[in-house]
């Protein structure tokens, strides 16, 4: 028999001060319920378990990192620590540089702000505390550490990274490639700030600088959203130092670019106009949308100028969404509209023993490459059984877990968010196939060359209530290598 123990339910009156002064404004989050504060500081929430909690405030820091709950009222003052002003000047040889990005954080707060015209930036609101992060432009970069004290203060920055490539990108017949991205990305994990990034001129010819010395690996894209980097045989850059400068590289690329021509069908075989179809490679960032289009009146798509690669296809009806997988230069069919179960499966690798969870649902099988370059987009496919039926939507949790509790986190619903577990059925094979980046980790952390462990699961819930789907077998079902 299963004993559940509910904790008594708490009220509270709360109000948010420095000091004595009130802070409105304020989002106060316990328990996972969230209240703003009024113009006193004042705040209401109800219905929280009793006892010791942690309160979560935007953008502020509370001094007591926990709270004592009762059952009944609390009336609870939370002092927090006062708002702090952090101003200087970024320079780069001693003078100020307009427009220089700034970003840094303490784990929970993120301030980030552009210098003026002189070089000058101010970050109000801060709070006491340690943070890291860095400033920048398109040509220098520089890492910051600092311990900021519950005063204001002047903290200038000397943006003294700037090591340099300058070259050209040609195809393969030997003509110049224009308008293309190039990147030099730090073979060993690094600063987020330490990567060469620009674009090529009307002959091919670029200068990348913002890089504080080391190995890089050198990439071209036609994009730097949604489409893989053009083939490229080149061994990595070396700059000794951020003073550093190479020039005269020559960069020979794939450039050709390539189309995905399609149809979109529901589940009866019938086409589908005016559906949105959008390719991906998995190399989504936030400097460009990804390649979408919209199906004609024949359910008939065409992606062109596409790198060449396997993308994902998602297509979406506004009531129904699909996939499907497709190399550059090939025709695809994607069908919308529930789970594609199968009673089949040819998996490359199956487990020792049963994993199965509740007996509801068995994993019996998954493709997982052995290694792949760090950037790239990582693709797998896990193998399901439907043992019985399913009445909540679970999703499959996924993590490629490394060393230092470093991991890439992969959850998702099965079929790319089309196939919930709530439509399996007893018998079927459910075939989910999906794509993820590898750059970094789930804390956004750039990821190292090494060994990693793949570990799936089933899950639902929310952050601070997971549930997990229970399942006697425990541990990784692989391993793949993240190579330089």
């Amino acid at each position: 028999m299963l004993t559940i123990t509910m904790l008594p339910s708490a009220t509270i009156h709360g109000r948010v001060m420095v000091g004595t002064v009130p802070i409105g404004g304020a989002v106060v989050v316990i328990e996972e319920i969230a209240a703003t504060t009024a113009t006193d500081g004042s705040f209401v929430i109800d219905d929280v378990a009793s006892g010791v909690t942690e309160p979560r405030l935007a953008p502020y820091r509370p001094r007591t990192a926990t709270l004592t709950l009762h059952a009944g009222t609390n009336d609870i003052n939370i002092d927090v620590e006062p708002f702090v002003m952090v101003r200087g000047t970024i320079r780069q040889h001693g003078t100020g540089v307009p427009n220089a990005r700034l970003m840094v954080a303490d784990g929970d707060n993120y301030h980030a702000c552009y210098s003026d015209a002189l070089g000058r930036f101010e970050l109000p609101g801060m709070t006491a505390g340690h943070y890291t992060g860095g400033a920048d432009t398109d040509t220098a970069f520089a890492e910051l550490d600092w311990t900021v004290q519950a005063r204001d203060i002047e903290q200038d920055i000397e943006l003294d990274e700037e090591g340099r490539v300058d070259g050209v990108v040609v195809d393969n017949l030997n003509a110049p490639v224009a308008n293309v991205v190039v990147r030099f990305e730090k073979v060993t994990a690094s600063s987020s700030f330490d990567r060469g990034r620009c674009t090529t001129d009307s002959n091919g010819e670029f200068t990348c600088g913002h890089m504080a010395g080391g190995s890089y690996r050198p990439r071209v894209f036609f994009t730097e959203n949604g489409q893989p980097d053009l083939h490229l045989d080149h061994e990595p850059i070396s700059l000794p130092n951020g003073k550093a400068r190479v020039d005269g590289l020559r960069l020979v690329v794939d450039a050709r670019r390539l189309a995905i021509r399609g149809t979109v069908k529901d589940r009866s075989g019938a086409s589908v106009a005016r559906a949105r179809v959008v390719a991906s490679n998995g190399h989504e960032g936030n400097t460009a949308p990804l390649a979408n289009v919209f199906t004609d009146d024949h359910g008939a798509f065409t992606f062109a100028g596409l790198a060449a690669g396997t993308y994902t296809l998602e297509a979406d009806t506004g009531e129904a969404t699909g996939t499907a997988t497709a190399e550059a230069g090939s025709n695809a069919t994607v069908v919308v509209g529930g789970c594609e179960p199968s009673r089949t499966a040819n998996p490359t690798s199956k487990p020792a023993q049963r994993v199965v969870w509740d007996d509801r649902a068995e994993l019996i099988g998954w493709d997982v490459p052995q290694s792949v370059h760090v950037g790239d987009p990582m693709t797998m496919t896990l193998y399901f059984k439907s043992l019985h039926s399913i009445d909540l939507p679970f999703d499959v949790f996924v993590h490629i877990a490394g060393g230092e509790h470093r991991w890439i986190n992969a959850d998702h619903t099965p079929q790319s968010g089309r196939c919930s577990t709530t439509g399996w059925n007893p018998g079927d094979v459910i075939v989910d196939r999906f794509s993820f980046p590898t750059g970094i980790d789930a804390n956004g952390v750039a990821n190292p060359a090494g060994a990693y462990s793949v570990e799936v699961g089933l899950f639902r819930g929310h952050a601070g209530g997971w549930q997990n789907m229970p399942t006697a077998s425990t541990g990784p079902i692989a391993s793949v290598r993240l190579e330089p």
